[in-house]
């Protein structure tokens, strides 16, 4: 008796036919007579992960110990209390373990860190005595920043020996309340006559800013040489900065800065700045941040892979997680290029993974030395996925062969293998790796496309019945 092939088939290609049209539809593609997606190219469209969700698999498990925490109130005035009778270098790093902590949940610990750096400046200056350093701290500790004289700044608190922290709260209130104008003499008078004191770095820092503002945000109507010459001057501010203070407490936020400044105009850049940001281990609170802008940058340099472009994707490689980000958004992405605002054809598309697959692969595999550990394994996975995308199923087989319990640790290179599997019609072990995928990651992102690749199979091997049910749970990758 004929297994009833054909009513899986139908469905399978009425998913396809509602999945197109509700995309063409919301494009406006009927009005353009642009040719409709098929099955084959939306199952050419693998699942994705995003950075953030590598970044999370691969970030060390850290339970909530003391050293996680959120800093209670009582702590800063601990170390208040010991100013004078503990050393000014222990008395620091107390601040420092709490500004790690307060990073963890930044933003909403923002005025916090500036309290706390406030603090460990008033603690670690040369001049002023116990006393005068005891009254500012507890001063800070009570209220934030607020604007309290209408003098002009190099007139304020002369003779005061806090006079640097008192410029910075008269600046920090006014930045605060969004005055960029109003806010640069007060840290400016701190960079021109205190410049060795550690208040000038924040100073040097928010100067940078107030030149951001200045190119981008006063709502001026600006001709394009005149903003391109304002941003010149904040990258010139941002630069000095690094150069100032290479490790400084907010480096991590002027390369952020720096890339946001370069990522259309100069993505290669824009790259280099994201990435110092994301693996910098001192500031955990800029990660998401740099992770959204590294795939929004890696989106333009991999919409065209050819030189200089090409030569970027060879750092790309020397990072992992970005590289393997950088594959599943080639094996994800609908379109080459999402900010040009054109349709690509199913094609098109083919035709730009082939190009751009093995470029990043050629790039990976001149890294192998630094894809160790469970690394080994994800490598192993993007290679399988260029080599698949290109049609040698054969080599992306081999690629993902086992050697011991990889592929149920493994959810990337399980994938791989699967797509390669059923790709080449190998059915029985196609259908044997859809069925692990599905009993061992039920949690993973690459989950929601295994049942029309193992749909697929069962077609294949004839058993339609089977196949009827894991296509009924399909999900298509959009």
């Amino acid at each position: 008796m004929a297994t009833p092939r054909p009513r899986l088939l139908i469905q399978l290609i009425s998913l396809a036919i509602l999945l197109t049209a509700v995309r063409v539809a919301a494009s406006g593609a009927w009005f353009d007579d642009e040719p409709p997606h098929s099955l084959a190219s939306d199952l050419d469209r693998l699942p994705a992960k995003s950075l953030g969700v590598i970044l999370l698999e691969t970030a060390a498990k850290t339970p909530l110990t003391e050293a996680t925490k959120p800093v209670a109130p009582e702590e800063v005035t601990a170390i208040i209390e010991d100013i004078g009778s503990a050393k000014p270098a222990a008395l620091a790093a107390r601040i420092d373990d709490l500004a790690m902590r307060a990073r963890a949940t930044y933003p909403k610990t923002s005025e916090l860190l500036a309290m706390l750096y406030d603090v460990r400046d008033a603690i670690t200056a040369a001049g002023p005595d116990k006393a005068a350093r005891q009254a500012y701290a507890q001063e800070r500790v009570a209220e934030p920043p607020r604007a309290t004289t209408k003098d002009a700044p190099d007139a304020f608190a002369k003779g005061d020996a806090m006079r640097a922290h008192r410029l910075y709260l008269e600046g920090a209130a006014r930045f605060a309340n969004g005055s960029r104008v109003e806010c640069r003499p007060w840290f400016e008078e701190i960079v021109k006559q205190h410049p060795a004191h550690p208040r000038a770095e924040t100073a040097c820092f928010l100067l940078a800013r107030c030149d951001l503002w200045s190119a981008r945000y006063t709502g001026e109507d600006l001709s394009e040489a005149e903003e391109v010459e304002r941003m010149a001057v904040a990258e010139a501010a941002f630069r000095e900065y690094l150069r100032l203070y290479p490790s400084g407490r907010y480096s991590a936020d002027a390369h952020g800065w720096l890339g946001g400044i370069f990522w259309k105009t100069r993505p290669d850049e824009a790259l280099g700045h994201f990435i110092t940001q994301l693996e910098d281990p001192a500031h955990p609170e800029c990660a998401k941040s740099a992770a959204h802008m590294i795939e929004r940058v890696l989106s333009r340099i991999v919409a065209n892979p050819e030189d200089p472009n090409e030569a970027v994707l060879k750092v790309v490689a020397q990072h992992p997680r970005i590289a393997q980000a950088a594959v599943y958004f080639v094996l994800n992405a609908p379109e080459t290029d999402p900010s040009d605002g054109k349709y690509d054809t199913p094609d098109a598309l083919k035709q730009w993974r082939l190009n751009v697959l093995p470029k990043l692969a050629t790039a990976v595999s001149h890294e192998q030395k630094i894809y160790q550990g469970i690394w080994a394994w994800r490598l192993r996975a993007m290679l399988a996925q260029a080599a698949s995308a290109a049609g040698h199923q054969q080599e992306a087989i081999k690629l993902t062969d086992p050697t011991g319990s990889e592929l149920t640790q493994s959810d990337d290179l399980l994938f791989a293998r699967l797509v390669a599997l059923q790709r080449a019609g190998i059915t029985q072990e196609a259908i044997d790796a859809g069925l692990l995928f599905l009993k061992t990651y039920d949690a993973s992102p690459l989950r929601r496309a295994v049942p029309v690749r193992l749909a697929q199979a069962l077609v294949d091997a004839n058993r339609a019945g089977e196949a009827y049910f894991y296509a009924s749970s399909a999900e298509f990758v959009c």
